[in-house]
């Protein structure tokens, strides 16, 4: 690989670019470059990665765009080695929101980031699209500055966070950044670059622009008029948790694309106003995507190895997007509920490319995407569009109209185990049991051809209570699916079933009730997910108000740590011994090796 396979990443880039004559000329204030992005990602050329993925398809419209990744975000001058963005600079957190990458359920540090070089914990801030933005207003005077990715999708509006245990308001209104894009941002970024160029890059001229303030998918600052929804303010929503509870209800049934209003969320004397998501991606612009001259690697100035490249370097993204509505996921404010596939040319093409890399092995690690079962799956009759309110299609059951056929997806599995150079394709993404329990002819071959020796799916609990407040199916369809798994399994295959503990609604009782279920049925949970309340999701409004946002039902929570350890512990004990786990269980108590944390 050279430095031209690249993104721009350095003032050598630059050079090896054509961008600069040499290194000596480099003028910090001057613009060699259309768009930077800031990342709290290590630089990781390949499609799962957002700046990625998102540097390229700018570049790909015809600009000039470069990638500064955890910069020091003590010192401003961290961003100067690319000189001064000529149109705008974009700012992400990275793949994961940055309090989920540093903090555990118990908001405990943890150890590693694997986004990072040698998987080394501390490289981005808390709070990493704040910091990012604020370094840019430092350093670029009257420089546009648009943020974008997962920390950002679940703060259009004021939200629960968990690590300070308090409302918060828009980011847009902390970050004091120009523009939010929230969801998938390359259409919103096409319509951006647009507007920005026909200005020249000036920011006082774009954001006057009602083309600006006007793009799907995105908020603004704005002025209030009479078109839209205006949302209880952030002081009310602060002080009253049904104001809070009705701002979020409104938000969350605008999610539509087609039916979706304008909503507005007053923040002090400043509106923040909330434009209806973009419309889904369609197969062409997806395919556009995916194609774009990833070198499918690390940048070649890291000395150490990125961990999560190493799990995805030989996938494939096949689709965007869930259907499945789960309480606690973030995917609906993030992706979409709406699945947009990509033709199966785009991925044999894709396949293709990985068989001539030298290191590839053969394997293709998996196919899929935030639900690996979901491909050209779909409304019947287009029913989003024409106004559809439900949360998911799958609950309490599987819509009438949802298309869940999954011939065409087994034919894509075919035709990849076909291509010249792959010796075997496996399903790694987790799949949704319940869309495919009618569908023998796909478990089996699922089992016979895909899976190795572990099955990952997530009945995330085995309480119909605590499934009901989670929006996943009851109990009887994952012991459905598990009489199907058994008659068409392999002798050493096995079922990996990822459970969730102290949801709300789940008391220290319906714990041992799902240990108990599980040992009966001879299954053991290799992972147990202590809930996160994530920001705008239907279980973090649950979390904070102990009532159901849509029914007005009343639940135990579980908010202490030596509670939420307790549950987790009747799942999978701590290592240390025994005693340990008797002590864990009893008082609730971290018995593993702690470290050191603070509380933001």
């Amino acid at each position: 690989m050279n430095r031209s396979d690249f993104l721009p990443v350095s003032t050598e880039d630059l050079v090896a670019r054509g961008y600069l004559s040499s290194i000596k000329d480099f003028d910090p204030s001057k613009s060699y470059l259309d768009v930077i992005i800031i990342t709290g990602d290590a630089y990781v050329d390949h499609p799962s990665f957002g700046a990625a993925i998102i540097g390229r398809w700018i570049e790909h419209l015809g600009y000039r765009v470069g990638i500064i990744s955890q910069p020091d975000w003590k010192n401003s001058s961290s961003l100067a080695h690319l000189g001064r963005p000529a149109l705008f600079a974009a700012v992400t957190a990275g793949n994961l929101d940055s309090m989920l990458h540093h903090y555990t359920a118990t908001i405990k540090l943890r150890h590693d980031d694997p986004y990072t070089p040698g998987g080394k914990h501390g490289a981005r801030p808390n709070r990493a699209t704040i910091v990012y933005a604020g370094l840019c207003r430092q350093i670029w005077k009257n420089i546009l500055v648009i943020a974008g990715g997962i920390e950002v999708s679940g703060r259009l509006i004021s939200h629960y966070d968990y690590w300070s245990d308090s409302i918060k308001g828009s980011i847009l209104a902390d970050s004091k950044v120009d523009m939010l894009i929230y969801g998938n941002a390359e259409t919103q970024l096409k319509e951006l670059l647009k507007v920005v160029e026909r200005h020249h890059g000036s920011r006082k001229s774009v954001i006057t622009d009602n083309s600006f303030k006007e793009i799907p998918g995105t908020a603004v600052f704005d002025q209030i008029n009479e078109s839209g929804i205006e949302l209880p303010p952030l002081e009310r929503c602060v002080s009253d948790k049904e104001e809070f509870v009705r701002a979020f209800n409104v938000f969350y049934k605008n999610q539509n694309p087609w039916t979706g209003r304008i909503l507005w969320q007053k923040h002090l004397s400043r509106w923040v106003r909330i434009n209806p998501p973009a419309a889904p991606i369609d197969t062409d612009m997806l395919d556009e995507i995916y194609s774009l001259p990833f070198s499918r690697t690390q940048h070649i100035d890291y000395q150490q190895k990125v961990p999560a490249l190493e799990t995805v370097r030989w996938s494939i993204t096949i689709h965007r997007g869930c259907f499945g509505g789960c309480h606690f996921c973030s995917i609906y404010v993030n992706q979409g509920g709406i699945i947009q596939s990509r033709s199966k040319n785009s991925i044999i093409r894709e396949v293709e490319i990985l068989t001539k890399i030298p290191e590839f092995k053969g394997v293709i690690t998996d196919l899929g995407g935030p639900s690996a079962n979901m491909y050209k799956m779909g409304c019947k009759n287009d029913g989003k569009m024409k106004g559809c309110s439900r949360k998911g299609c799958l609950m309490p059951k599987p819509c009438k109209f949802l298309d869940k056929d999954h011939s065409q997806l087994l034919d894509l599995y075919t035709a990849v185990s076909n291509v010249p150079g792959v010796k075997r394709v496996f399903i790694a993404s987790g799949i949704r049991f319940d869309l495919c329990i009618d569908d023998d002819t796909y478990i089996s071959q699922l089992l016979e051809e895909h899976v190795g020796g572990l099955l990952k799916i997530a009945p995330e609990h085995t309480e119909d209570d605590v499934l009901r407040l989670m929006n996943k199916p009851q109990n009887h369809v994952f012991l459905s699916f598990l009489k199907k798994f058994r008659k068409y399994r392999k002798n050493n295959q096995f079922l990996v079933p990822y459970v969730m503990s102290s949801h709300p609604g789940c008391t220290f009782s319906f714990m041992i009730n799902a240990s108990r279920f599980l040992k009966k049925e001879k299954l053991m949970v290799e992972q147990a997910q202590d809930f996160i309340p994530l920001p705008s999701t239907v279980s973090s409004v649950m979390f904070y108000t102990g009532v159901h946002p849509f029914t007005g039902e009343k639940l135990f929570v579980e908010r202490t740590p030596a509670g939420k350890l307790k549950q987790r512990y009747t799942l999978v004990p701590p290592r240390n011994s025994a005693k340990a786990v008797r002590r864990g269980k009893k008082t609730g108590k971290d018995v593993t090796k702690k470290t050191p944390g603070n509380r933001t």
